[in-house]
């Protein structure tokens, strides 16, 4: 996704944001924005997707974004226990989806590295859905670990893989894979 998309992203998600926590929906629907062809929770408000958006338009554009993480920051901390438990929802959903994603990238020939990258956002997702987080489950935090063995065995050290803005805000540890490549 694009910085902009992010920004975009955030202007549409973060007003719906308290609304969507109390709310049984797991995506709400937040209408069109300009992204890359298969990017993950483009076009759907979730906590995963606004804590990236947020994350990258943090570190890329610190004084546009400080409106937002005022407001991020402000609905987490009033609504915590629903925050809580619609992240630990997401994150066993989203796992499931990234198991689909590692499977495809392990599988794949040619295309292993332009799939790795289209789908690399569901796996930072995850990392920030379960930072403080007492609700994650502890099979799906398991089946992640797995996963990611699996992925470490076909992946080679590399350069920061997002746009060089935002490297600030990932760190190798515990962003580590976001510094990999996948080998062919």
């Amino acid at each position: 996704m694009k910085l902009e998309a992010d920004g975009a992203y955030l202007k549409l998600a973060v007003p719906d944001l308290k609304d969507f926590l109390l709310s049984g929906q797991l995506f709400w629907p937040i209408g069109s924005i300009p992204t890359a062809l298969g990017e993950p929770g483009s076009d759907t408000l979730s906590i995963g997707g606004t804590l990236v958006a947020l994350a990258r338009y943090q570190a890329a554009r610190p004084g546009s974004a400080e409106p937002y993480a005022r407001q991020v920051a402000d609905v987490r901390k009033t609504w915590r226990a629903n925050w809580d438990k619609k992240a630990a929802r997401e994150f066993t959903a989203r796992v499931k989806l990234w198991s689909q994603a590692v499977d495809e990238i392990l599988q794949s020939g040619a295309g292993r590295s332009k799939l790795y990258l289209s789908r690399i956002r569901l796996r930072v997702m995850l990392e920030f859905l379960s930072q403080d987080n007492r609700e994650i489950p502890a099979g799906d935090v398991m089946q992640l670990v797995l996963m990611d063995k699996r992925l470490q065995a076909s992946l080679q050290d590399g350069e920061f893989i997002w746009e060089p803005e935002v490297v600030a805000a990932f760190p190798a540890q515990p962003f580590w894979y976001l510094y990999r490549t996948v080998s062919s």
